[in-house]
């Protein structure tokens, strides 16, 4: 619905991003090689990046759609429940875009207490979107059981830990790489 669409542009872009914007530096920024100065600001690797994880976030999102168009005549508790998994899926999203190569689940996890915040944020307002009665009228939300409730978080879930598999198959798979063969 227009509503839903504006709330989440509202809450679940805008907090995590300036959370993010106070993301401190990557321990080995200094050790990098500096970008050449007519690089392209997206390289086709991070647009490559930014298209699979995009999908994978509306497939998490049309999944939870599905589910609950499945289990009931008519599309409201659908919309909600795809309108929440949305709202989820983007603000723990957050924890994954800090870096394109190391994993959110390091050291580095705790370094940004603005990103928690923010997501804590999203998430109770999420919440409030279903469970606050006025506000469930104005976004046109239906309160949802706890199968619903329990396939939202799966699908919001599902997301950061394949972005998480990907990462740790990839720096795994540069590690062998990089290498070489062992003498004995």
């Amino acid at each position: 619905l227009p509503l839903q669409i504006l709330w989440l542009n509202m809450v679940t872009d805008v907090l995590p991003a300036l959370a993010l914007a106070l993301e401190p530096s990557a321990p080995d920024v200094m050790l990098r090689k500096p970008r050449e100065p007519d690089a392209a600001l997206l390289s086709p690797n991070l647009m490559w990046l930014i298209a699979w994880q995009g999908l994978l976030l509306a497939l998490a999102t049309l999944g939870a759609f599905y589910i609950g168009l499945q289990r009931h005549e008519g599309t409201e508790h659908a919309v909600t429940m795809a309108f929440v998994t949305l709202g989820l899926v983007q603000a723990l999203h957050a924890f994954n875009t800090r870096s394109q190569h190391r994993s959110a689940l390091t050291r580095q996890l705790f370094t940004n207490p603005w990103l928690w915040a923010a997501v804590a944020v999203c998430i109770v307002l999420q919440l409030a979107a279903v469970y606050v009665p006025y506000m469930r009228f104005v976004l046109g939300t239906v309160l949802l059981d706890a199968y619903e409730w329990a396939v939202v978080v799966v699908f919001a879930f599902a997301p950061i830990a394949l972005v998480e598999l990907t990462k740790w198959a990839t720096v795994g798979a540069a590690r062998h790489k990089t290498s070489g063969p062992r003498t004995v």
